[in-house]
């Protein structure tokens, strides 16, 4: 077994900070991504069917808003990561 050492300057609690904020915004732009999908698929199968979309689009328009602002955060941790 390997130990690793991490100096402590290296490792401050600000990068780790950091670090969580990209992991939990990595995934909730994953749940909104697969929410999309979904919501794509029920489109398609609404027309198809001849069915009226009631609120579809409406949530997708919401759903991508809010992916869109969560991409602009993670590109903004990545610019001040450098």
């Amino acid at each position: 077994m390997s130990t690793q050492s991490v100096p402590d300057a290296a490792y401050a609690p600000r990068t780790i900070g950091a670090d969580l904020e990209r992991v939990r915004l990595e995934h909730r732009a994953r749940r909104i991504d697969h929410v999309l999908t979904a919501l794509r698929e029920r489109q398609y199968r609404d027309a198809v069917a001849g069915r009226r979309q009631s609120g579809v689009p409406r949530l997708m328009e919401d759903f991508t808003a809010e992916l869109q602002q969560v991409r602009g955060r993670l590109m903004a941790l990545d610019r001040r990561g450098r």
